[in-house]
């Protein structure tokens, strides 16, 4: 059975004009189950809870990133599917598992295929894709209407402890912002392995170093992996997961393998030509 959750409000609302087609898609499909609206703050994680309880095969997040994050901690480490239909602004999971419309989210529940993906954890909150860490709130001023200027960015000193299953790292930089992500940053994803591969790919852009000369350097980038990052900054830094504003540091991050199920489109396996056959 299908539980499926809709967040009218993904998108600025617009996702409220999907309902309808949405509906009329699955029914088509012959994609049956119970429809829950969410129409105020905490509906989601209990409607979740409830799915649990009614012991439902798939739970089913029409919406974006934010829903998804919503209901992560009821469903991790749960042995029931997590469905996606994307309709938010950030669809990232979805797009990483290869569900690129909602149309390709409806027929995915016809035709699964389920992985078992890992899940980030900041304290005591999962999230899927990524976190990003900032000097500054993402703010833009515009000036006489016509330019638009981005703060300056800054350079913080910045305590960085990297481990993995066969190293420890520990320094210190004056950092701009620090990207960790569950998944590597490429368009599409190879193999499971890369989805499951139990270390985070952290990106770290820091103060260029002097070489004399007046014009200023763009930031250097550092690439690592580790399995858990601890960041403390001279100064807090702001911190977003999965999009969503969650604090500031000091912070704690470590991976959790294969915490998800979720529902990926099943592949077709590909046809031999009757000139490949032996």
């Amino acid at each position: 059975m299908n539980l499926y959750l809709f967040n009218p409000d993904a998108r600025g609302g617009k996702a409220r004009k999907l309902e309808a087609k949405i509906k009329h898609y699955l029914s088509e499909l012959g994609a049956s189950g119970e429809f829950r609206v969410l129409t105020k703050k905490g509906d989601a994680i209990k409607a979740a809870k409830d799915g649990l309880k009614d012991k439902v095969d798939n739970i089913v997040a029409i919406g974006g990133d934010g829903l998804i994050s919503q209901i992560l901690p009821a469903l991790a480490h749960q042995k029931v599917n997590l469905g996606i239909i994307p309709t938010g602004e950030n669809n990232l999971l979805a797009q990483i598992l290869g569900i690129k419309s909602w149309q390709i989210g409806c027929e995915s529940l016809m035709k699964p295929d389920i992985l078992e993906i890992d899940l980030g954890k900041i304290d005591d909150r999962y999230f899927t894709s990524t976190v990003e860490i900032d000097t500054k709130e993402a703010k833009v001023r515009k000036v006489l209407r016509f330019f638009k200027l981005r703060p300056k960015a800054q350079h913080i000193p910045t305590m960085i402890n990297v481990k993995s299953e066969h190293s420890k790292l520990k320094f210190q930089s004056e950092v701009s912002s620090i990207s960790i992500n569950t998944v590597p940053i490429r368009k599409k994803m190879d193999s499971q392995e890369e989805i499951n591969s139990g270390v985070f790919h952290i990106f770290i852009k820091s103060k260029p170093i002097k070489n004399g000369k007046k014009r200023r350097k763009p930031d250097e980038l550092t690439t690592l992996q580790g399995s858990q990052i601890d960041i403390d900054a001279k100064t807090p830094l702001y911190v977003k997961v999965d999009g969503e504003p969650c604090g500031r540091t000091p912070i704690k991050i470590k991976i959790d393998p294969q915490a998800l199920r979720v529902i990926t489109l099943k592949k077709e396996a590909p046809t031999t030509s009757e000139e490949n056959v032996a």
